[in-house]
């Protein structure tokens, strides 16, 4: 049968699901009037029921209408979304059913995760933008250099424009054979210095780094002294009056737990709603800095730690505590702010440069106990994962080292 190629129209919107792939422009196959499908990985979409399966979710998709030019397809017939990484194809839309790649055509690609750290001073976040310097922007076009194929990058958390990063996950899929040691070290060739990979490791197929995130834990940091400091004018607050840490300390515990933080968010988060559950959220003083010798307290530490957060949702909640600590909020105010839902009566957004991504979460149960030491107050991560009274022995710090070496990515 002679297939029926399409009038140049773009696909419906509803079809579109991420931005950046491109369709594979191969063979006899190959749709020259679908000039981009935005995907997810290589998944099928049955045109019946609109359901778009993926390893990670499955996504409910309006019904898919019929293109101009198309011929009427069979209930069952499957319309694979093409991915370049995987060499997939997007058949011409007619009568006769499109049969699906071969294991063959799967064969040879992987799924790598990589660790990322990044101070977020120069970028315009990490999402890439028409306009502006990127996290990924940069990342994709090394490693699109050193792979010599495109990539597309999927981050756990989408930062803002000063936002730094600690523990960034993203993670791609790609048919080179390149080791992980050569990516990692030829990727940090080519990156500038303030971004860096800190480590690469092949994932299970199904692993997506923002879906199959269990956690997350973010670090906002305030500087109070008369004088501010150039040394931290990128990376904390400055503040110059004292706060009130242990009143601060009081009303963050009140945030603790499954909570509507609509009083602290500017912009909803779609259909997802605004109840979110913080597992952690303290207030400390931060390490003594001894370069510039500072008293004990100058440095303040919120670590927020959550299933999800909303859009600004823990620059919004330093903001109220920030107003706490100077004396302008009660702690009980606080409570009754949460139960207002006004966005109004919370306090400002606090600026983007000191809030850092401290880790993602892949495993509850780490998830839980990095919580648990926080509420309890038993750690500190100014070094490495333990505090300074909390590292083992030589011998046993050697075997742990070894351990953590292994297993370099959450």
């Amino acid at each position: 049968m002679r297939r029926q190629h399409l009038a140049p129209t773009r696909p419906p919107k509803s079809l579109f699901v991420r931005r950046g792939c491109r369709v594979s422009q191969t063979g006899s196959w190959a749709n020259p009037s679908i000039p981009a499908v935005k995907r997810r990985s290589c998944a099928t979409l049955r045109s019946g029921n609109g359901v778009l399966r993926t390893p990670a979710r499955a996504f409910r998709l309006r019904a898919l209408p019929r293109l101009d030019g198309a011929s009427p397809s069979p209930p069952n017939t499957r319309l694979w979304l093409a991915c370049a990484a995987l060499r997939c194809y997007v058949p011409c839309v007619d009568d006769t059913p499109a049969t699906p790649p071969d294991a063959e055509s799967l064969e040879g690609v992987r799924n790598l995760q990589l660790l990322v750290e990044y101070l977020g001073s120069g970028f315009a976040g990490w999402q890439i933008q028409p306009e502006g310097r990127t996290v990924a922007g940069e990342l994709q076009r090394a490693l699109a250099e050193i792979l010599r194929e495109p990539v597309h990058l999927v981050a756990a958390s989408r930062t803002d424009a000063g936002v730094h990063a600690l523990g960034q996950v993203a993670s791609f899929t790609t048919q080179s054979d390149m080791s992980e040691r050569r990516v990692r070290r030829g990727a940090n060739a080519l990156l500038p210095p303030d971004v860096s990979v800190r480590a690469v490791r092949e994932v299970e197929s199904d692993f997506h780094a923002r879906f199959s995130a269990r956690g997350k834990h973010y670090r906002y940091r305030i500087f109070c002294r008369p004088a501010r400091s150039p040394l931290s004018a990128d990376r904390a607050w400055h503040q110059p009056i004292p706060l009130d840490v242990e009143a601060m300390d009081a009303a963050a515990r009140l945030l603790v737990g499954e909570h509507d933080f609509a009083a602290l968010v500017t912009r909803p988060d779609g259909d997802r709603g605004t109840v979110r559950r913080l597992r952690a959220v303290r207030v400390r003083p931060g390490p003594l800095d001894t370069m510039q010798a500072d008293p004990a307290g100058a440095t303040i530490d919120v670590d927020v730690v959550g299933d999800s957060f909303l859009y600004k949702m823990v620059r919004t909640l330093v903001g109220t505590l920030f107003e706490v600590g100077r004396g302008k909020r009660t702690v009980t105010e606080v409570a009754g702010l949460l139960r207002s839902g006004s966005r109004a009566q919370a306090g400002p957004t606090a600026p983007a440069h000191g809030l850092t991504l401290v880790r993602v979460f892949y495993d509850d149960h780490e998830l839980a106990e990095r919580a648990a030491e926080l509420m309890e107050g038993t750690t500190h991560e100014h070094h490495g994962d333990r505090t300074r009274n909390e590292r083992p022995r030589r011998a046993q710090g050697v075997r742990r080292a070894k351990g953590e070496q292994a297993r370099a990515l959450p």
